[in-house]
């Protein structure tokens, strides 16, 4: 590596099974959060909801998650 590779982000092999929606849902609601973002997809149409009101708080969130996602700090292929 030289140098110029000291700011890229790797990501990390996995591979994850896709999960029933309502499965997914499902298990959100168990956990007794504080707040919520959906971001779905049918018919190539998004569907994004949220509990929060405040759209920088949801940017927040939404760019934590990305952040974690690329640095490898979830993984995406745990089964509920």
């Amino acid at each position: 590596m030289s140098d110029d590779d000291d700011n890229v982000v790797f990501l990390h092999d996995r591979t994850g099974n896709d999960l029933p929606v309502q499965r997914i849902l499902t298990e959100a609601l168990k956990q007794d959060l504080e707040s919520v973002i959906v971001i779905g997809q049918k018919d190539g149409e998004m569907y994004i909801a949220s509990s929060s009101g405040d759209g920088r708080e949801l940017l927040w969130e939404i760019e934590s998650f990305k952040f974690n996602l690329l640095s490898g700090m979830y993984s995406i292929d745990e089964d509920f």
